[in-house]
């Protein structure tokens, strides 16, 4: 087990060493930047005017300069495609239709749902397992980390921003960092001084990411690949 665990440091490290590259390329395009800083300085100083209008449209957090994203968004999205390139991602993602003031409806749809049968599953887990389980607390833990989560990509989804995104992707790095953990826990919860060195590496790898999804400066590829990875030792370890 301790050989498993350095070379899940070792592979870590080497992705956090790797070079940064921020950015999508629609939102590091010329034509977006220079749509959005003539939208924002336009709409500066009036309120939104939304072109969906509707019973959720008042309801939402909206901004003049959420507004300028989605519309620069568009604007770069055909300017793209009028010339034969492929359509671009914003900020690692893929553009969307906005509906009902929500940025991404399905999305918003499937988080709720994920959270729902989550609360559903942790509710049975509590009546079926006993407290004093050895393993009792560390699921617990886990289920919540994972109800944290998807309320967060739930509002994600819905409005698009800086905090929000932010929020977002700490949970969801949280949650397959957290399974990892739970799953080394398993492995080990007789052997104490592993459990403080996995305890001491989740401590550092949370602290290290999410330092890193806060700086205000997301490099989207390096995120997902480290998500993978981890998601990947995870699935490889549950094969033993």
């Amino acid at each position: 087990m301790p050989k498993k665990i350095s070379a899940l440091l070792i592979l870590t490290i080497n992705l956090l060493i790797s070079d940064v590259c921020v950015g999508s390329n629609g939102d590091t395009s010329r034509y977006y930047r220079q749509c959005l800083s003539t939208c924002k300085t336009s709409s500066r100083e009036r309120d939104i005017d939304l072109a969906e209008p509707g019973f959720f449209t008042s309801r939402t957090l909206l901004s003049s300069q959420d507004d300028c994203k989605y519309t620069c968004m568009w604007d770069t999205v055909n300017y793209f495609t009028s010339r034969g390139l492929q359509v671009p991602q914003f900020h690692g993602k893929w553009p969307f239709i906005r509906m009902f003031g929500l940025q991404e409806p399905a999305s918003v749809l499937f988080s709720v749902l994920n959270f729902f049968v989550s609360w559903k599953m942790y509710g049975e887990f509590r009546k079926e397992v006993q407290f004093d389980t050895p393993m009792y607390l560390v699921w617990s833990y886990f289920s919540l980390v994972g109800l944290h989560g998807w309320l967060w990509s739930s509002i994600f989804h819905a409005q698009d921003n800086a905090f929000t995104e932010a929020m977002d992707y700490s949970c969801a790095f949280g949650i397959v960092l957290t399974l990892l953990c739970c799953l080394l826990f398993r492995l080990t919860y007789k052997r104490r001084k592993v459990l403080f060195t996995i305890i001491c590496g989740y401590v550092s790898m949370l602290y290290t990411h999410l330092s890193h999804l806060w700086s205000g400066r997301i490099n989207y590829g390096y995120n997902m690949k480290l998500n993978i990875l981890l998601g990947l030792v995870t699935s490889i370890m549950t094969l033993k």
